[in-house]
């Protein structure tokens, strides 16, 4: 088998003639048969059997396939933080189902709040039910290494920004209290491990 090396394809507007001219001289021109295009010209809604033409279709070793790859949706912190949402972004990510099945993406969006500078701003304003939520996250993953720096900057901003409120709420305080023993509990930990 050999193969020719096609130069140039030409259609006529109505598609009733096909001219193809190859690389060795060879000039190749076909007509369409009359009958196929009243039958084209006939044909009804395209049913269900033809829309299937090709997708069952098994590719051979040869073949060149080429994916179509859909498009990834963006989680609702990430559309949020392309938009420069910065709160809006915190809470979905502080969302209980979030922040409970994968802590690791709520501390990707305090570490790119952190890296945009924008951890105060996007702190502040919040509830007494938001800033439980956030002390609770805190207090769960302090100990784990890889949390640890970026916790204790967000506790810091949270007693700069909330210290008076903090102050007043006893359900806050036994909150930033837990905190601090687990802190202690883990300096403690760390002190042993340095003997």
């Amino acid at each position: 088998m050999f193969a020719l090396t096609v130069l140039l394809v030409c259609v006529q507007p109505d598609d009733s003639v096909l001219a193809v001219g190859m690389v060795d001289g060879l000039l190749s021109i076909q007509h369409r048969n009359k009958a196929s295009k009243v039958a084209e010209t006939k044909r009804k809604k395209v049913s269900f059997h033809y829309r299937l033409k090709g997708k069952t279709f098994n590719a051979q070793k040869e073949d060149l396939v080429v994916t179509n790859k859909r498009r990834e949706k963006m989680a609702p912190y990430d559309k949020l933080l392309k938009r420069f949402e910065h709160t809006k972004a915190l809470d979905a990510a502080m969302e209980p189902h979030v922040r409970q099945q994968t802590p690791e993406v709520t501390m990707g969006v305090l570490q790119e709040l952190i890296r945009r500078g924008v951890l105060r701003p996007a702190l502040a304003g919040r509830d007494t039910r938001q800033l439980q939520g956030i002390l609770r996250f805190i207090q769960k993953h302090l100990c784990k290494p890889h949390f640890t720096s970026t916790l204790l900057d967000v506790m810091g901003e949270l007693l700069d920004l909330y210290e008076g409120e903090i102050a007043g709420n006893a359900v806050l305080e036994a909150q930033v209290a837990q905190v601090k023993v687990t802190v202690d509990r883990e300096v403690a930990y760390l002190r042993t491990c340095c003997r």
